[in-house]
């Protein structure tokens, strides 16, 4: 086995994980929830090419249908603007959708920590847009309202350093302004030094920061569905109510009218 399968090998095993390895493809195969309301989980694939090169790949579990993928690249684009390290894909002859970050080690294999890194970066990205992918699929919602929705909260600003650590980027956000400006390539790599450089510890701990930020997003957005539900109840009852109304004052007033014909008859016949 290869110095960087080694590695990847000894990361997979430290956080219990399932996985399949194809040797004669050097890649690891494993399968990953994700903290998304409709786009639950997905395949995570770790290559090694050339005794060298790592790819860690994190490919959603739906196809993007043939009239939505225009759409969609759009949505691609604006996300992976600005981005420092990975992107997005979509494969236009299927519609396959997956996030791909990598990294070169040529002199030595990798800290285990880097490992760590590019792998929890990869899924973080995939859970962050993951819901604007099936919001446009299914809602008919625009690109921009989904990068919009998908950003609001982490701010354009951490997008840089986001991938360069997925705890960072949570972190980031819960003390970013909501700032659109620019990053600089200045502060990135201030940022990315210092990640680096932080104990297992303080990354999970800003991991489990993270964390508790998405579900408390989660609860927002459940809240606001559930008044908007309340709001479409409410006004659906009101035109009811109008409807009902109209309906009886016709029926009052064609009751009116045929009163009157009577009276009208009767009178005639006296």
């Amino acid at each position: 086995m290869q110095r960087l399968e080694r590695k990847v090998r000894e990361y997979l095993d430290s956080q219990n994980w399932k996985y399949d390895f194809e040797q004669d493809k050097h890649r690891f195969i494993f399968g990953m929830s994700l903290d998304c309301a409709d786009v639950d989980s997905c395949l995570m694939v770790v290559r090694i090419r050339d005794h060298e090169d790592i790819s860690c790949r994190a490919l959603y579990r739906f196809d993007v249908p043939a009239d939505k993928r225009t759409a969609v690249s759009e949505y691609i684009t604006r996300a992976n603007y600005g981005l420092f390290m990975g992107g997005f894909q979509m494969d236009l002859s299927d519609g396959e959708v997956s996030f791909c970050s990598a990294g070169v080690f040529t002199d030595s294999a990798p800290d285990i920590r880097e490992i760590r890194r590019m792998i929890q970066v990869t899924i973080h990205m995939a859970e962050r847009y993951g819901q604007g992918f099936y919001d446009i699929m299914n809602r008919g919602v625009s690109p921009l309202t989904a990068i919009e929705t998908a950003e609001s909260e982490e701010g354009a600003a951490t997008r840089s350093s986001s991938s360069t650590s997925s705890a960072s980027s949570s972190t980031a956000a819960s003390t970013a302004a909501a700032d659109t400006s620019v990053v600089t390539r200045e502060e990135v790599e201030g940022f990315a030094s210092l990640v680096k450089e932080m104990t297992d510890a303080q990354l999970v701990a800003l991991l489990t920061a993270g964390c508790e930020e998405q579900e408390a997003r989660q609860e927002r957005r459940r809240r606001e569905e559930e008044e908007r539900r309340r709001r479409e109840e409410e006004e659906r009852r009101r035109r009811e109510e109008e409807e009902r109304r109209r309906r009886e004052s016709a029926a009052s007033t064609q009751s009116t009218s045929l009163i009157d014909k009577l009276r009208g008859l009767i009178s005639g016949n006296n």
